[in-house]
């Protein structure tokens, strides 16, 4: 073979080799999105069961007497969640997963495969004790500690129930995020171009830009980021996170 042919030969190599890499990384990606869902899907039913056994209030964490949010005062959403998955908490700290005093492993169903070392704000080093990838909405918790005020002092320590949220088929419960707890997603978390304040839409482009959400119904799907930073910005985050 001549070195013209040689070299050719090398080059089409090269080509069909980054083609199927390529390939392989797309079918990656599918795949950690579908894994993504099904855990959503999983938290869904989780949810389902702690309702049942709470008088129908979801696993929301915690607002003290002066209206500040716990985590550790009746523990997290996802700590409540842990034993409908067979999952072991600590119970000397209501925000951590695993054995007690342990850290917990990559793959959980608190744990997105897409959310690692690569992504943009709290990365997820594993092993960790807060092992979560997702949350519920900062306007959603925000408004609960408001309607309990409202309703009763004493549901400050339960959180809101399935009948507090409007449209439950268009309302986010849990949602892919960068931050364990709390999504937080105010407008100017979806505005603004510093770095330091976009942690709240950083998900929305984690499965090649879209962010998987569980809604109030139990169904899951993905949202693309554009629908959510195309046009009136204030009134879609309001539409996908408020009750």
């Amino acid at each position: 073979m001549s070195l013209t042919n040689l070299l050719g030969a090398i080059v089409i190599t090269a080509i069909l080799a980054g083609m199927l890499l390529s390939e392989m990384r797309q079918l990656s990606r599918k795949s950690q999105a579908i894994q993504c869902a099904s855990n959503l899907r999983q938290l869904s039913v989780a949810t389902q069961l702690y309702m049942a056994e709470n008088n129908g209030y979801l696993p929301f964490y915690s607002a003290s007497t002066e209206g500040r949010i716990s985590f550790t005062y009746k523990g997290a959403w996802y700590w409540h969640l842990a034993p409908y998955l067979n999952i072991p908490r600590w119970e000397s700290n209501m925000a951590h997963l695993g054995p007690q005093n342990g850290k917990i492993l990559r793959p959980n169903v608190f744990s997105c495969p897409a959310h690692g070392k690569s992504e943009v704000a709290m990365p997820l080093v594993f092993p960790t004790s807060i092992p979560v990838s997702y949350a519920p909405s900062g306007e959603i918790s925000g408004s609960m500690v408001a309607l309990s005020k409202q309703d009763n002092p004493d549901a400050l320590v339960k959180g809101l129930r399935m009948r507090d949220i409007s449209s439950p088929g268009e309302k986010a419960w849990l949602s892919d995020s960068t931050i364990a707890n709390s999504l937080n997603v105010t407008e100017s978390r979806w505005t603004s171009d510093d770095d330091k304040q976009a942690w709240a839409r950083v998900p929305f482009t984690r499965h090649s830009g879209t962010g998987n959400v569980l809604f109030f119904d139990g169904h899951v799907e993905p949202v693309a980021y554009s629908s959510i930073v195309t046009g009136n910005i204030r009134a879609n985050v309001i539409r996908l996170f408020r009750p």
